[in-house]
């Protein structure tokens, strides 16, 4: 993957990802190259652009919203120093980088930066936030992310241990629902036995007629009759089915 190709796709995901009426999302999209550490980032609002900043440009931030012309000087301002600031920052991140992975600033490696937030307004106009994003990719790759809720870097190794001991989890709970729906089946079989039973049992009474077997049984082993011997004993079977019958 290249990284036009990995930058492309940071927008397509939440371009594409629809926007709830009562939900708000502040996303800011970084990338600065290698080779003239040239920084540029784009700022979306509800998943929409609202600017566009480029550190090499003499005019560095450009509105793309109508709106944002009436917002004050001074929140344009510090706004403004933000990205400023921000690239700084990136340029240590981006060498620091380059020197973990032994690589030269002159073969054009990319450092990209995927920050925001994602909240709720409440009708009184308060603001709850649901989700915090920040997340660094590496020439298309992915690096390093921060976890905000518990204040901890995940690797992409340790990212990669958590999804399989989630999949495990799922995997047992799916088990586990395959036993229970297992059992309630077994159940459900064993319930149609025993109506089946009762239901045999009602009509035909199996002890009394292996009883009755048994007793005719005794009764003709008391004749002492000469046809019946052990190599016509299937003679035998056939006059005990005509009984039960």
């Amino acid at each position: 993957m290249t990284p036009l190709t990995g930058f492309i796709l940071f927008l397509l995901i939440y371009f594409l990802r629809a926007v709830s009426a009562d939900k708000h999302s502040l996303l800011y999209l970084y990338t600065i190259q290698s080779k003239n550490y040239d920084c540029t980032a784009v700022t979306l609002l509800n998943y929409r652009q609202i600017d566009f900043y480029n550190s090499s440009s003499d005019k560095p931030r450009t509105a793309k919203q109508n709106w944002l012309m009436n917002i004050s000087e001074s929140d344009w301002k510090t706004r403004t120093e933000k990205l400023q600031y921000d690239t700084q920052l990136l340029k240590k991140l981006l060498d620091t980088q380059i020197n973990e992975f032994r690589n030269t600033h002159s073969d054009g490696h990319v450092l990209q930066w995927r920050h925001g937030c994602e909240g709720e307004q409440s009708s009184d106009g308060s603001l709850t936030v649901l989700n915090s994003i920040n997340e660094f990719g590496y020439d298309g790759e992915d690096l390093i992310q921060f976890n905000c809720t518990s204040k901890t870097w995940i690797t992409p190794e340790e990212k990669k241990n958590r999804e399989r001991e989630e999949e495990k989890n799922r995997e047992r709970e799916e088990k586990k629902n395959r036993e229970r729906e297992e059992e309630k089946n077994r159940e459900r079989e064993e319930e149609k036995n025993r109506e089946r039973e009762e239901k045999w049992s009602r009509i035909f009474n199996a002890v009394k007629k292996c009883l009755h077997c048994e007793e005719m049984l005794k009764i003709y082993l008391q004749y002492k009759t000469t046809d019946i011997t052990q190599s016509n004993s299937e003679y035998l079977g056939v006059v005990i089915w005509v009984i039960l019958v």
